[in-house]
């Protein structure tokens, strides 16, 4: 079903005629791009009508210039000569007209070209199929060879996520997906049967008895030559891909078995136990204190030994469980706020952990005065058709990444409290709602993007990619403000422990041992992010957040566990690194009652002494019901961190009458 917007597809065409420039009366050309490349299934071929429009300015990846100021035959005969020669690939953007229900106008955003082929001279009659591409570089985790991805194929497992936007529906099966072990050695596999998409990539499982496979090498030059590759899929002329292989594929027979896939709607988590891609197993004699090297390591636990030692290089000393902490809730999306005393290294930490994933960084300042979206976005000037973005440099780099949705960027918002979040973060907290493929943030007004002369720069909105990662710092002071839980329901807070002085070993780190790190890509990073299903929410759990729930809403209706926290919950504990044994799913559960539950346990002691307890004046603590609940669910975790928080909670309402 169609939906007015940009897609979650890409299509492919040419500039099939002069006559197809098009000069409208505000003086802008666009052309009408004839499309090559099917629609999804899931669109009906009666909201289009076979051309999509594609202004001429939005072709800002080769050096197109349109003069205006030109006559109108030459604009339109130098259009034609850059455009005629090219394969152009846009993101559909659908318009609903206002004056007619349901009839659309097509425009095409996000748009890359490349060189036709002199023997591809397409026409109207020309269709080319798209196949989406795995290779090392953006399969799950534990695919490395072609072998892996038949096994996971017939395991019916997580293959991996397409950097390229595909249609996440689930009608919109590929022709056929591809494994890429090199540029000349392919392994196409067709006979698909369903395309399961998830947070965390994308499964397709073969039709039985009728999944085939065909092995394209360097001796199948007509291939190569006829296929345009963009980002993570293939664009290949029908008749090369079926007339010439695709045919002559053979029977890729699913020689294992396993349960079938269940998949919610409501959470889009997988069900099935088995649907999980495993990390090597890492030799199990182990110091369980803090993670150690081993001959065989999982890409978690590589990067975690590097980003420990770029922060002891620093002389920056962080508790391993911190480091683990902050990895996992890196990986959960949201927000991670970093908390703590002043000068416990919590820019630094974001700063150590860019440099070891080799990724983009970007402080953003927060100042006191900021009390809307546009002092940290900027704003359409009307006056002077610009648009002016805010001083913090945000929409840079947020347009940076948008073009570069490869490379890994982190914005760090810098003592966030300063001002009220929910004021100068409002469009932010919604977006962060959002699954990564779906996250757009508004600029300004889209009627206005044909007045501003640096719209091509500064579109009306931005896509917000899984590549960009937010970070907050805070302080705890009387010059900040408290969060709202509409912040708190979208964020992990962690308070940065501070490491005893006598025990830090400042011992350096040898270059010797540095030089046998591998080093660490951006795109590992998302080959992290990973799904086993055995650690996620038991039944059990499930009840002890409502228990808590529960309590929490019968002292203030306002507060309370939603979905959104349940859920990120069960991601958090799904990622947790294999390798790390003081790090166990018990202190991972602790950790994020702590981190996503008691940081909403505030208030004044009429509203909270029942929660959290007694404290006499001996000392002696005498647990609420927040305690009790946890002593009835202690097969999960024993709770200390939870339970010391609590207590101190329990001493600041006998000190101050509130607890924050």
């Amino acid at each position: 079903m169609l939906t007015a917007g940009k897609q979650d597809f890409k299509l492919v065409g040419y500039l099939n005629s002069i006559e197809d420039i098009i000069i409208n009366m505000s003086g802008e050309a666009y052309i009408k791009l004839t499309t090559l490349s099917d629609l999804p299934e899931s669109i009906d071929i009666n909201d289009f009508y076979g051309s999509i429009n594609v202004y001429v300015s939005k072709f800002n990846t080769i050096s197109l210039y349109d003069n205006m100021y030109d006559a109108d035959d030459i604009r339109v005969q130098h259009i034609w000569d850059e455009l005629s020669s090219l394969l152009i690939e846009v993101t559909p953007d659908v318009k609903a007209d206002k004056n007619r229900p349901n009839k659309y106008w097509w425009w095409g955003d996000r748009v890359r070209v490349q060189k036709l082929n002199e023997s591809f001279q397409p026409n109207k009659d020309t269709k080319m199929v798209a196949m989406p591409v795995f290779s090392k570089d953006n399969s799950a985790t534990g695919i490395e060879t072609v072998t892996d991805f038949e096994d996971a194929i017939q395991s019916k497992k997580l293959l991996g996520k397409l950097n390229a936007e595909w249609s996440r529906d689930k009608y919109d099966i590929p022709t056929a997906i591809i494994w890429k072990e090199d540029d000349f050695n392919l392994s196409v596999y067709t006979g698909i049967d369903q395309q399961i998409n998830t947070n965390y990539g994308i499964i397709y499982v073969l039709e039985a008895q009728k999944g085939k496979k065909i092995n394209i090498t360097e001796e199948n030059m007509s291939w190569f030559n006829a296929q345009y590759q963009f980002d993570d899929v293939v664009y290949l002329p029908i008749d090369v891909a079926f007339g010439e292989y695709l045919s002559k594929a053979t029977f890729f027979e699913n020689e294992k078995t396993s349960d079938s896939l269940v998949i919610s709607d409501t959470t889009t988590m997988l069900s099935d136990s088995k649907v999980t891609n495993m990390t090597d197993t890492v030799n199990s004699n182990r110091n369980t204190s803090e993670f150690n090297d081993y001959s065989e390591q999982s890409k978690d636990l590589e990067f975690l030994l590097q980003f420990r030692e770029n922060t002891k290089q620093k002389g920056l000393y962080y508790s391993d469980s911190d480091l683990v902490n902050f990895h996992i809730s890196m990986k959960t999306d949201g927000m991670v706020i970093l908390s703590g005393l002043s000068g416990t290294g919590k820019s630094k930490l974001v700063t150590e952990y860019a440099t070891a994933l080799k990724a983009n960084i970007r402080f953003v300042p927060v100042r006191p005065f900021w009390a809307d979206d546009s002092d940290l976005l900027g704003y359409a000037d009307t006056v002077n058709n610009i648009y002016r973005p805010g001083d913090s440099g945000l929409i840079d780099t947020l347009v940076d990444a948008q073009d570069n949705d490869k490379s890994l960027f982190i914005v760090v918002f810098d003592e966030m409290n300063l001002a009220r979040v929910e004021h100068y973060f409002s469009q932010f907290l919604s977006v962060l709602e959002m699954d990564s493929g779906d996250r757009m943030l508004t600029l300004y007004n889209q009627q206005l993007e044909s007045r501003l002369y640096n719209s091509d720069k500064y579109p009306s909105s931005i896509r917000i990619s899984e590549n960009v990662l937010f970070v907050g710092t805070v302080n705890t002071d009387e010059s900040t403000y408290q969060f709202s839980d509409k912040v708190l329901d979208r964020s992990n807070v962690m308070t940065l422990k501070m490491i005893p002085f006598g025990s830090i070993d400042e011992t350096p780190v040898s270059s010797v041992e540095r030089s046998k790190r591998e080093v660490i890509k951006a795109s590992d990073f998302q080959k992290m992010k990973k799904v086993n299903t055995e650690a996620k929410l038991t039944s059990d759990e499930k009840n002890m957040l409502w228990e808590i729930h529960e309590a929490l809403n019968n002292v203030d209706a306002n507060i309370g566990i939603g979905w959104r926290i349940v859920r990120q919950i069960d991601k958090y504990l799904m990622n947790i690194p294999d390798g790390i044994d003081s790090y166990t799913r018990e202190k991972a559960f602790d950790m994020q009652i702590i981190q996503r539950v008691l940081t909403k346990v505030r208030g004044s002691e009429d509203q909270m002494r029942e929660l959290v307890g007694k404290t006499t004046a001996e000392g002696k603590h005498e647990p609420g019901k927040l305690e009790n609940i946890l002593d009835q669910y202690s097969d999960s975790s024993p709770f200390e961190g939870s339970r010391q928080i609590i207590a101190r909670k329990s001493k600041e309402l006998n000190l101050y009458g509130f607890t924050v």
